[in-house]
């Protein structure tokens, strides 16, 4: 029908975009010299956004197999959940490109401080202390998921799941609004 072409077309454009950025990130990956591919940062975020439309694309293929398990009447309760597990996926991936853009804009609006290393260095330190913290957030929602037969945990852990990371993004939106 026509959901299923449109979710198909939707799913080709996702697959372009990863073969766009694998083509546009490969010649710094396959260099012999000491290019240090993962210290650029639009290399770092050209990855991300093909992770993220690899990702999309997944979910694409996984929203095909959910509506014909749920027409099928079988077991569609774990298609459902693993099918909204997948989306959560892409938003962690929309995080990092996010505070990657801040970090280089916050370097950029610190650059000339005298403390500018110091300034880099915190960051640096924040930033990773968010993703594991994210990570492990993710990581306890999966669990939860898995180990609880209850729609009503799935339901709660998706929820909290977007808010966590909303909650982060205006924090550091509204920081880099005032940082001077």
């Amino acid at each position: 029908d026509e959901w299923d072409c449109i979710n198909m077309i939707i799913a080709c454009v996702f697959l372009i975009i990863f073969g766009f950025s694998v083509y546009e990130v490969y010649p710094f990956c396959k260099k012999k010299t000491r290019l240090k591919w993962y210290k650029k940062k639009s290399v770092v975020a050209m990855i991300l956004i093909g992770v993220t439309a690899l990702l999309y694309f997944i979910c694409c293929i996984q929203a095909y197999i959910t509506k014909i398990s749920y027409h099928n009447a079988s077991n569609n309760s774990a298609a459902i959940k693993v099918y909204v597990l997948l989306l959560l996926l892409p938003q962690l991936t929309y995080f990092i490109l996010f505070t990657l853009i801040f970090y280089t804009w916050c370097i950029l609006a610190h650059t000339f401080s005298k403390k500018i290393f110091a300034i880099k260095r915190k960051l640096k330190i924040i930033l990773s202390s968010l993703y594991i913290f994210v990570w492990i957030m993710l990581i306890i929602v999966y669990i939860c998921v898995a180990v609880s037969p209850s729609n009503y945990v799935f339901k709660i852990a998706a929820l909290l799941w977007a808010i966590m990371l909303s909650i982060i993004s205006i924090i550091i939106a509204i920081y880099s609004s005032f940082a001077n």
